[in-house]
């Protein structure tokens, strides 16, 4: 390799071997202003005659004054329009496009040769995604199922209780010891039964909606309500008067002295006069699923819940008072004045007030609890179909009568029992204790 210089002018010669040679004629030049040796390629030529770097034009404005000078303007775009300086303009262009495009030619090149990687790094990328929308897809489903079984579980629970408080109301004594209950052949129609010679008699209504309650008050008069809301009084057999609820279903109705009190699926509680209707008194029962009711005084309300019974004063709608069973209450009877008690869905009948007693009595749910004349207690266990009567002080059993299909009953005036079946019949048994 040699180099040889001759004024501003610098030639560099590089040779390789004896078979290649290669020469790079450089040519090199200083610039007048800040003395720097580059190529030529590099140095511009001002209008006034002085060669600088083209970085000093590059970087001033459209007009500027003679950085070499100081003594005059110079207008940058015709500067670089001198044919000189026009041509290497040129040139420095296509040398950066030839730059970019090489640059794209080494990113083609790196993309090949690391095209296997490349790729699997995009279908991991990919996996990844799809993996993390699946989890968050089925997060979302066990949600949806989740609340959807908890909303199932819901409704069964008050269908559970919904049904055992309407076989309570399907079967009732009148002081004649008559029964009442709604027709097997036309459940729109009440049926008066003669339990001593089975004679039935049939209240034909002119409504054809299925009847959901029917009470009784201490005159006999007969109060029923059907699927269509509409409340119906009769008196001897015949119609006394009839008024219309609002259209909201009822989930429990109890009847105290001359009013009516119901709770609907909204959990309000309604005090009614069951002559006209009128409402006396209402409040809603919040953040509490209620599974049973019954009324204690004009002023006192009682309601069974999962795992607890309240009691409500009925003016303020306020919680007197609270007590912890351990399953679901789905009856409540009134034993006394001081003592009440309730069947679960275990099984289980607690004694509640004054001495509180709890006893497994049956396998299944309880589906009716009857406070008998002399005082004992009766119940029925939906599962095992059997009536068993027990004292009340230690609830020890007295008796126990083996049904077919039963779903409510009561010993009736004359020491019979009556009971309903899954079918919707009434029969009467004899053999009572």
């Amino acid at each position: 390799m040699f180099i040889k210089k001759k004024g501003i002018y610098q030639i560099t010669v590089f040779a390789y071997d004896n078979q290649n040679l290669c020469i790079l004629l450089s040519f090199k030049m200083n610039c007048e202003f800040c003395n720097t040796n580059r190529e030529e390629l590099f140095i511009f030529v001002l209008p006034c005659g002085y060669s600088v770097c083209y970085d000093h034009i590059k970087n001033e404005d459209v007009l500027f004054k003679c950085f070499k000078c100081l003594d005059h303007l110079i207008d940058k775009q015709k500067c670089l329009e001198i044919r000189k300086n026009q041509t290497k303009l040129d040139t420095l262009r296509c040398l950066q496009r030839k730059e970019i495009a090489l640059e794209k030619c080494d990113q083609v090149d790196d993309l090949r040769k690391n095209l296997n990687c490349s790729l699997n790094n995009h279908f991991l990328d990919m996996i990844n995604r799809i993996d993390l929308k699946r989890e968050i897809l089925k997060n979302q489903i066990n949600e949806s199922v989740d609340n959807y079984c908890l909303l199932l579980i819901d409704h069964v629970k008050k269908l559970e209780s919904n049904s055992i408080s309407r076989m309570q109301e399907q079967l009732g004594e009148l002081n004649t010891g008559e029964l009442i209950s709604s027709s097997y052949s036309n459940p729109s129609n009440l049926l008066v039964i003669n339990p001593n010679n089975g004679k039935k008699t049939e209240i034909i209504r002119k409504d054809f909606s299925k009847i959901s309650f029917i009470l009784k008050t201490i005159k006999d008069e007969i109060i029923n309500i059907d699927t269509s809301f509409n409340t119906t009084l009769y008196q001897n057999g015949n119609i006394s008067r009839s008024f219309k609820y609002p259209i909201k279903p009822i989930l429990f109705m109890d009847i105290f002295k001359s009013s009516i009190f119901t709770i609907d699926s909204d959990y309000y509680v309604t005090e009614r006069q069951f002559s006209n209707g009128k409402v006396e008194k209402s409040f809603q029962i919040k953040n509490k699923q209620v599974c049973s009711m019954k009324v204690l005084t004009n002023n006192k309300l009682l309601t069974g819940h999962d795992n607890r019974l309240s009691v409500w004063n009925m003016c303020t709608g306020v919680e007197l008072d609270s007590f912890k069973i351990s399953a679901r209450v789905l009856i409540i009877e009134k034993l006394n004045d001081k003592e009440y008690l309730c069947g679960c869905n275990d099984g289980r009948i607690s004694i509640w007030y004054t001495q509180p007693i709890s006893k497994k009595c049956h396998e299944g749910a309880i589906s009716c609890i009857q406070v008998c004349d002399n005082g004992d207690i009766l119940s029925l266990g939906s599962k095992d179909g059997i009536v068993r009567v027990w004292e009340p002080k230690n609830l020890d059993q007295k008796f126990e009568i083996k049904l077919t299909c039963p779903i409510y009953c009561k010993i009736l005036k004359n020491k019979k029992l009556a009971y309903m079946n899954s079918e919707g019949k009434s029969k009467i048994v004899n053999n009572t204790k």
